[in-house]
């Protein structure tokens, strides 16, 4: 293949990225070739064009607008593409000969973005490292656009629901990971790393605090933080100008830990219309990205939880609290993720318009914070942390506010953004490139005194920089020392040595200032990666307060209430409603549970559509959201600790690949008796539907039995084998309930209200009937029901429709 030297060029760095989507800078476009211009040209809807080499072959080709490149990487990355991208290192004008030096000066995965315009401003990015050690699963996970991170041991038994919880944009396995638990996780975008070894005083460089060190020594991390960043290394986001520090912490030490199937059927994030998503009232991005951490880490300590209620109670005692703090918080801007930028040395000039805002933001929201006093205990640490750090930070904030200008300012098509008054020498810059304005004027008005040219112009243009255009009218009147530079159709334009030499003098103050604000710029970014951890610390603070504030004005607009924490055996709710339905039907029907130490499991039971899965995830999702520390949606409730909430509802044959609805359900009732304990909360929808009827009823049999009498936790399980309501005979601890059905000529009306006693009746051909089942296929499934009782003597179960 005969090729150009810029087309050898990009083969040659496209050796070296091999893996990724390479977007080549040429001029004004970055261009994409081979089956890279095909996936980029799929991906983006983006014509997919040729280029022709010397000896007439084409190859594809798929190019955009350098200005716009942002959004095209974005939909590659959400893809789950690694893109590389080329840039031109120098001034195609100083190029030495005709090729331009190009490199590739960045390299994006799925895991590692810092710009966070490719992100959800409202959601953690997690890059996942797993590595295998001693029988055990050491799991990294961090979000390098907030260089924050979390660490987790987990068993056998553990890691798919460990890994699965921080939903990974990308996962790197260690090479000693075996092959069929990265079977599990197809769905998710991973690769093998081998090992790289690192001195330790090299990797405590990567970390921002002792603590992170020791934590991640004590579990025996080393090898998975060094894993990490070999990863990062790789992709060019660490190098001699790059200062990422990271905090990384304990994941499941004093939380409940819910697994992927809990996650999943109670709604609770990753999902349309999820539980995050219905009660989030948060006003900025990080505490929405807290607040998902927040809820789906349910605490385990009774006075922990009752801190956060007492915080959440002092808001909805004191709404004016609410209305204020909420009307200053919501100003202050995202400054998580500009850290993680300018740990690498990379900014916009809006970055540091940014940096300024959080620091005047932060300032009106804390001297409203000022104002309040008796906080509750929680509060009261957190607000004083807001002001020890506010005392240690004084320093940087001062210097920003004062260094940083409130706008960008555009002096001779220079973009400035230090404050005036700041610097000497930077003002004399501004100085002469103000003046130099003031310079063409007076120049303009020279040459037309000079010349007698009332139209004459002295404009400037990117491609001849500064010149003087004359109308051809007036050609006759042009000086002799002018030089001409182009001809247009109605005028002609030249260049005068007064203004070659203002140029040249404009240049180099243009020059001048770029620098200098360059080095005032680095001054700052260095002085704020010194800060970076108090700054990180503060952020978390407000955001903690965003999540308390958020809880109570959730609990105010929808008439939520404290629950009383214990630590007995029991879960006694009244008139409790499920928080997601409840916003999508006028009269959601609210329901009472009653379940203490001699009566904790209970067998509900009746027809299709009556509502036994809302029952069902409504006591989890009341118990789930009190050992957050928020109220609930009942009238009143009492409540002790639980250590885990583990449900059983509908299939997942979409999560495990080529298992059946029967096996996962069978999988997914083994992992909750292997791991629920006496103070689990086990949750379980019709156990048994995938197999026989005899045999389905039997297993449900066995697991209520053990739950029962083995694991003594408090239980419900909804089911249509009636015949388990005979367990309440037999096992002490068990009730049962059943969904009220109200029979009217014929007809049936569904009161979706949860009664003491069995269900005598299943309902299910006057659910098919509602359906919209043919009335003949209904008949003859009634006659045959008819025939089946007769023959098998079992008592009727249906309700006659003929």
């Amino acid at each position: 293949m005969n090729i150009t030297p810029l087309f050898k060029q990009y083969l040659q760095l496209k050796e070296k990225s091999k893996d990724a989507i390479l977007l080549f800078r040429v001029g004004d476009f970055y261009e994409t070739y081979f089956e890279d211009a095909r996936i980029f040209s799929e991906i983006n809807s983006v014509v997919l064009t040729k280029r022709t080499l010397p000896d007439g072959k084409t190859i594809p080709m798929a190019g955009v607008p350098f200005h716009s490149v942002d959004n095209y990487i974005k939909n590659l990355l959400n893809a789950g593409y690694k893109v590389a991208i080329a840039e031109q290192l120098e001034d195609a004008s100083k190029a030495q000969g005709n090729l331009v030096k190009r490199d590739i000066i960045e390299i994006i995965t799925p895991g590692t973005i810092t710009n966070y315009g490719f992100l959800n401003e409202k959601t953690f990015n997690f890059l996942v490292i797993v590595d295998f050690k001693n029988s055990m699963f050491q799991v990294l996970a961090v979000d390098v656009s907030v260089l924050d991170g979390y660490v987790s041991l987990a068993d056998r038994k553990d890691v798919f629901n460990v890994i699965n919880y921080f939903k990974p944009s990308e996962i790197v396995f260690s090479s000693r990971v075996e092959k069929n638990l990265m079977n599990l996780f197809s769905d998710f975008k991973y690769l093998v790393l081998e090992d790289k070894k690192y001195p330790v005083d090299e990797l405590k460089n990567y970390l921002i605090d002792e603590n992170s060190f020791f934590l991640l020594e004590k579990g025996d991390f080393i090898n998975t933080f060094s894993l990490l960043i070999n990863y990062l290394e790789k992709n060019l986001l660490l190098n001699s100008n790059s200062s990422m520090k990271f905090r990384f912490r304990n994941f499941s030490s004093s939380v409940m830990l819910l697994d992927s199937s809990t996650l999943r059927n109670l709604e609770i994030i990753g999902v349309s219309n999820s539980l995050v998503d219905t009660i989030d009232y948060t006003s900025t991005s990080f505490g929405a990205r807290k607040f998902r951490i927040f809820i789906t880490q349910p605490l385990k300590n009774l006075e922990e939880i009752n801190e956060r209620l007492d915080a959440v109670s002092f808001f909805v005692q004191n709404t004016e609290y609410i209305i204020s703090l909420r009307e200053k918080i919501k100003h202050i801007p995202d400054i998580q993720r500009i850290l993680s930028r300018f740990s690498l040395y990379k900014y916009s000039l809006k970055d540091l318009l940014t940096l300024k805002k959080f620091f005047i933001t932060f300032n009106s929201f804390f001297n409203e914070l000022n104002k309040i006093e008796d906080f509750p205990k929680l509060l009261a640490k957190i607000v004083g942390n807001i002001r020890d750090i506010k005392e240690k930070i004084s320093h940087l904030e001062g210097y920003i506010i004062n260094s940083i200008d409130d706008d960008i300012n555009e002096y001779e098509h220079v973009e400035l953004i230090i404050k005036i008054g700041f610097d000497k020498k930077m003002d004399e810059y501004i100085f002469l490139l103000k003046n130099n304005v003031q310079w063409l004027k007076d120049y303009e008005r020279e040459l037309r005194e000079k010349t007698g040219i009332k139209s004459l112009k002295v404009s400037f243009n990117q491609v001849f920089g500064y010149y003087v255009e004359v109308s051809k009218a007036n050609l006759n009147l042009v000086p002799s020392y002018f030089e001409r530079k182009q001809t247009l159709v109605n005028a002609e334009r030249f260049i005068t040595p007064e203004l070659k030499e203002f140029e040249s003098k404009l240049a180099e103050a243009v020059s001048n200032v770029q620098d200098l604000q360059e080095e005032i710029i680095r001054n700052i970014i260095s002085l704020v990666n010194q800060y970076r951890l108090f700054i990180m610390d503060l952020v978390e603070s407000i955001s903690m307060i965003d999540i308390f504030l958020s809880l109570s004005y959730c609990a105010v607009i929808n008439n939520y209430n404290r629950p009383e924490m214990t630590d007995k055996k029991e879960l006694i709710l009244k008139e409790a409603r499920h928080p997601i339905y409840e916003k999508f039907f006028d009269k959601f029907v609210p329901n009472d549970v009653f379940i203490n130490q001699d009566k904790f499991f209970i067998i509900l039971t009746g027809p299709n559509m009556g509502g036994k899965s809302t029952f069902l995830k409504t006591v989890a999702l009341n118990v789930l959201l009190s050992h957050v520390g928020s109220f609930i949606p009942c009238s009143e409730a009492t409540i002790g600790i639980v250590d885990g909430i583990f449900t059983r509802i509908g299939s997942s044959d979409e999560i495990i690949k080529n298992r059946s609805t029967f096996m996962v359900e069978m999988l997914e009732a083994a992992y909750i008796l292997d791991n629920s304990t006496e103070r689990s909360l086990v949750i379980m929808d019709e156990v048994g539907r995938g197999t026989s009827t005899y045999d389905g009823m039997a297993i449900a049999w066995a697991i209520c039995q053990y739950l029962a009498t083995k694991t003594k936790c408090r239980s419900i399980l909804a089911t249509h084998f009636h015949q388990l309501s005979n367990l309440e005979k037999i096992i002490d601890c068990i009730s049962n309930y059943h969904v009220q059905v109200i029979e009217k000529d014929d007809n049936v009306e569904f009161t979706y209200k949860v009664i003491k006693g069995a269900a005598e009746k299943s309902y299910g051909l006057f659910v098919a009937k509602i359906a919209g089942v043919r009335e003949e296929v209904i008949s003859i499934a009634q006659q045959v029901l008819d025939n089946f009782e007769k023959l098998t003597g079992i008592k009727k179960v249906q309700t006659k429709l003929y």
